[in-house]
């Protein structure tokens, strides 16, 4: 969120492979790295796979039947495997494994390897120089595998890797700061576009320093952060997209925190944790969050509207993860939205489906340095037209399970906004949207100070609005 809008929101609430024949037999739980070795004497404890502990790239090699000449053959047979006691693994064809393998090795009488062919190039420049397994590293440096590519192995999940998307506009002196945050991952398995949108500072710049392979950083022009967040989603190359904004930071183990939350609730149409708000001071705090106290780490809010409307707002764009299909169903982040156009994302979403939380702060949300009290008029002004609003009405009218829930979600936003137009002495537009508050829910006491005070002269009203912010922070 950014401006009027964004302070508003903060105050709304204080696999398995494919093409294989049959069920795999149970063997090491799959995890993202390793290689796929089939009937290898080095893999006889462990067949089907191994892993790399240190995680990154992984590479599959299939083995052909002797006399096949193409990798769309079936590669085991399946014979020898049962015999063995060994998974059963019957890929129809190597480009139909998701994150296709990148060597088809062919197997002889004997078990021996006599030669590689290389089936995909290189996934990306320096790709190769991360290892993945004894056996693949072997053929590699006998030049027999060429390079190595990204790719999940038989029953690993499509939320091994997490493309991690950053909006950059202006902020050369806080990316370092976020840049280094997702490089200190304790999960590695991760990749990072950074879609710099017209910066006219040195921000660029200090991404393109950065030499890790699993950076990139692509440029467009400027169109606003929601063009920018829209983007990087679709050049993301993985199903799960977590975002972070140019400002803000991670705590070392956010993506283990996300994966954690995503194994815990598969099917859920967005995911979120906990974040700490970071003040100019530096000191931070964690939210209060509705269902603190409850005993549960990881918790599904069926309800996002309700939840949202109770302490403080859980959800922030620097602690949320998507499926990347779901995020393009819902139609991204609205482009031409100046502010709030994450609460807009975050209710098409929680009208999909169910919201995934972790109570674990992990995400550092940075306040933005402006001094209390001294905020600029344009900077608190709410959008005209109220595109939020707009948005909010057209599900409810589309989502009758939520529809209650999100009315009354839609009173509180139209009340913030009555006391941002108060504060600037827009008596017509305060009046209009306490009007649109008390027809979405029920008349509150704060409506009838707030119709009180519209009575007031303008330097006695802001007097007693100091008063009434001093409160709230103490509370």
């Amino acid at each position: 969120m950014a401006h009027a809008d964004a302070d508003a929101g903060h105050q709304l609430g204080r696999g398995r492979a494919q093409g294989t024949a049959g069920r795999p037999r149970p063997g090491p739980p799959a995890t993202a790295g390793g290689a796929v070795a089939v009937d290898s004497p080095q893999h006889r404890h462990h067949p089907g796979r191994r892993p790399d502990h240190r995680g990154g790239l992984a590479a599959a090699v299939l083995g052909l039947r002797p006399g096949r000449k193409r990798p769309g053959d079936p590669a085991v047979p399946e014979r020898r495997l049962r015999g063995r006691g060994r998974r059963q693994q019957h890929p129809r064809a190597a480009d139909a494994l998701p994150g296709p393998p990148v060597a088809v090795v062919r197997l002889l009488p004997g078990g021996l390897w006599r030669a590689a062919c290389v089936h995909l190039g290189l996934h990306r420049a320096g790709a190769g120089r991360r290892p993945a397994g004894y056996p693949v590293r072997g053929l590699h440096t006998l030049g027999l595998v060429r390079g190595l590519r990204p790719c999940r192995s038989p029953g690993h999940r499509t939320e091994s890797m997490i493309s991690v998307v950053i909006p950059l506009y202006n902020k050369a002196e806080a990316i370092a700061r976020t840049v280094e945050s997702v490089l200190a991952q304790t999960d590695p398995d991760w990749e990072l576009v950074v879609v710099d949108d017209g910066s006219r500072d040195d921000g660029p710049q200090i991404v393109s320093r950065y030499t890790d392979p699993r950076i990139r950083l692509e440029r467009q022009a400027n169109a606003g952060v929601s063009a920018a967040r829209n983007r990087g989603a679709e050049l993301a190359r993985h199903e799960l997209v977590a975002f972070l904004d140019a400002d803000d930071y991670w705590d070392p183990g956010h993506i283990a925190n996300l994966r954690q939350l995503i194994q815990r609730f598969p099917d859920a149409a967005l995911y979120a944790t906990a974040y700490n708000v970071v003040n100019e001071s530096g000191q931070s705090r964690k939210i209060r969050v509705r269902h603190d106290g409850d005993g549960q780490d990881y918790i599904l809010m069926a309800d996002y509207f309700a939840d949202i409307m109770e302490v403080e707002h859980p959800v922030h764009s620097s602690a949320v993860a998507v499926r990347k299909p779901v995020f393009k169903r819902v139609g991204g982040f609205p482009v031409g939205v100046k502010a709030g156009e994450d609460i807009i994302c975050w209710s098409r979403l929680a009208c999909a489906g169910p919201l995934a939380y972790a109570k674990q702060a992990t995400a550092f949300y940075v306040l933005p340095p402006v001094s209390v009290g001294k905020r600029s008029s344009a900077l608190r002004r709410p959008q005209k037209p109220d595109r939020v609003a707009a948005e909010l009405e057209k599900l409810h009218d589309t989502t009758p399970r939520l529809a209650r829930s999100l009315k009354r979600f839609l009173g509180e936003w139209h009340r913030i906004r009555a006391m941002l137009f108060l504060e600037l002495n827009e008596r017509a537009d305060c009046l209009y949207e306490l009007r649109q508050a008390t027809a979405c829910s029920p008349m509150k006491l704060r409506d009838a100070v707030s119709f009180v005070m519209l009575a007031l002269p303008h330097l006695p009203r802001q007097r007693l609005l100091a008063r009434l912010r001093a409160a709230k922070g103490r509370a």
